[in-house]
């Protein structure tokens, strides 16, 4: 997920916690995005599947957290020293990205379940043994 010119925040942020001297963030931190557990993705676009019939539905979650939260969370769970270095934000950047999940909700009566927390919680687990880290 991370592979990409771009990267991927979350996972971009595991990386840098853990290998990096210094902890950086593109812009101020106060851009927004959404996330989405991959367990909850399946799970809602199973059941779309099975529901929606020739439709545009976005799957997601309507939840935007402040990436300086997001950086600020992660660093908390690992007991990191929270210090945080901003870069020049790019201009093509977004400063909000959030899905209407409006007829998601409608069609299946169903939406993200995994918080945040959790999610990272498990992403982070499933990172430090991909990687041989011990806390």
């Amino acid at each position: 997920m991370d592979t990409s010119e771009y990267g991927q925040v979350i996972p971009e942020f595991i990386n840098k916690m853990f290998n990096d001297k210094r902890f950086t963030i593109i812009g101020n931190g106060k851009h927004t995005r959404s996330f989405c557990y991959v367990t909850d993705h399946t799970r809602l676009v199973r059941k779309l599947g099975e529901k929606a019939t020739n439709e545009i539905v976005n799957v997601g979650n309507d939840k935007e957290t402040k990436i300086i939260d997001l950086a600020n969370i992660l660093h908390k769970m690992e007991n990191k020293n929270f210090n945080p270095e901003f870069l020049p934000e790019r201009e093509y950047d977004h400063k909000k990205r959030c899905p209407d999940i409006l007829k998601l909700k409608e069609l299946i009566n169903d939406y993200p379940k995994i918080s945040l927390e959790n999610g990272l919680h498990k992403t982070l687990k499933i990172f430090k043994i991909k990687k041989r880290i011990k806390k």
